[in-house]
């Protein structure tokens, strides 16, 4: 049995989580992103569930150039994969990705208020039941690396 014949459809993964009480996000083309209540609000979890070009179950984790003055973007990064990496692999994710976001001032889109350091983590979706563990592990991880 493939990964296809387990997640054939965005549909079918929503109802699953649906049914299970996980908030969506939003939905595109090819990923579901998770959400989080922060008190009657829902906000990106930071956790989404992607189907191209293979399903994959991914979360980000992030530094905050505001809460480390002076260090640079290794350093951050490594901050992240210091506190992340081995217990992500440990559950099957491996990192993916890294990326700056700037974070801009909405009232004045020329002015950077942070960076953050982001790490991307995924993790193949192998069996049908194991992917629900998965986005509910990733859930509890912080998202946030504080000092």
């Amino acid at each position: 049995m493939t990964t296809r014949a387990i997640l054939p459809t965005l549909e079918r993964a929503r109802a699953a989580l649906t049914a299970r009480g996980v908030d969506i996000f939003r939905v595109e083309a090819a990923e579901i992103a998770l959400a989080k209540r922060v008190r009657s609000h829902l906000m990106d979890a930071g956790v989404s569930v992607q189907f191209a070009p293979e399903p994959n179950v991914r979360f980000i984790v992030r530094a905050q150039s505001s809460d480390f003055p002076g260090a640079g973007a290794k350093q951050l990064y490594d901050k992240v994969r210091d506190e992340v990496a081995a217990n992500a692999r440990a559950q099957g994710f491996e990192e993916v990705a890294e990326h700056p976001r700037e974070v801009r001032d909405p009232g004045d889109a020329s002015r950077v208020l942070d960076v953050w350091y982001e790490l991307t983590f995924a993790k193949p979706v192998r069996d049908a039941d194991s992917w629900l563990e998965d986005i509910g592990w990733a859930m509890n991880v912080s998202k946030c690396i504080g000092y």
